[in-house]
């Protein structure tokens, strides 16, 4: 796994998402209720988290909460390169984003 991808991906677009290769927007983006539930929340995130300018560690450890739901069995067997941010705060803001990233995704 390329971890830069995930950086690269907050960064790359202003105010959209890559979508198989193609950059959709709010102006291409399908006119469609469902797509609003699923799109607009995910730019509101994506925004949160580039404005966080997060280092790489903790887009690491953000990974590792979105693909291990934060499971602790799961995160302490993964092992990649994340360390666990030692401000309380700055670990409590990523792990709603991978809460709500991850409702997100299960509403989609």
């Amino acid at each position: 796994m390329n971890h830069g991808s995930m950086h690269h991906g907050i960064n790359a677009y202003d105010n959209a998402l890559a979508v198989d290769g193609m950059e959709v927007t709010m102006d291409n983006r399908p006119q469609d209720r469902i797509f609003d539930w699923f799109f607009e929340p995910l730019l509101v995130l994506k925004e949160q988290i580039r404005a966080a300018r997060l280092t790489e560690s903790e887009e690491l450890y953000l990974l590792k909460w979105i693909f291990t739901s934060g499971d602790p069995h799961r995160m302490n067997e993964w092992k990649n390169g994340s360390v666990e941010p030692d401000d309380e705060v700055r670990k409590g803001e990523i792990q709603a984003w991978s809460r709500r990233y991850f409702m997100t995704y299960i509403a989609a």
